[in-house]
């Protein structure tokens, strides 16, 4: 068992590994790999990390859904980025933009004074 202190270290590394946007699964398999845990220790270390995250979205409606979606973007965002596929990476920023209700997605059909056709 793991004393306060590296408990917290294997946390924050989780979180960090989180805030890059690298899939739960993935940052399991790492830290199982590198801190010589079981895949069970690590899992309960990443979901401890991501209750952290999920942290940053109290006040919206839903929070746990919401940042498994969020997170869940961003990851294929990085995805698309490291791949060069500038396509998805712009669908991605689109979702983001529309899951965080940050109203940056310019669509002719959302301005004042827009008919259509």
């Amino acid at each position: 068992m793991a004393n306060k202190s590296t408990s917290k270290q294997r946390v924050d590394w989780c979180y960090q590994e989180l805030l890059k946007c690298r899939a739960t699964h993935q940052i399991a398999a790492d830290l199982s790999k590198r801190e010589g845990i079981s895949p069970r220790q690590a899992r309960r270390y990443v979901s401890t990390a991501f209750k952290d995250l999920k942290g940053i979205y109290e006040d919206i409606d839903k929070p746990d859904m919401l940042t498994k979606l969020i997170h869940g973007t961003e990851t294929v965002l990085e995805r698309a980025l490291i791949t060069g596929n500038l396509n998805a990476a712009l669908g991605a920023m689109r979702d983001l933009d529309a899951l965080m209700g940050l109203g940056y997605t310019h669509n002719a059909k959302s301005r004042p004074g827009y008919y259509g056709k």
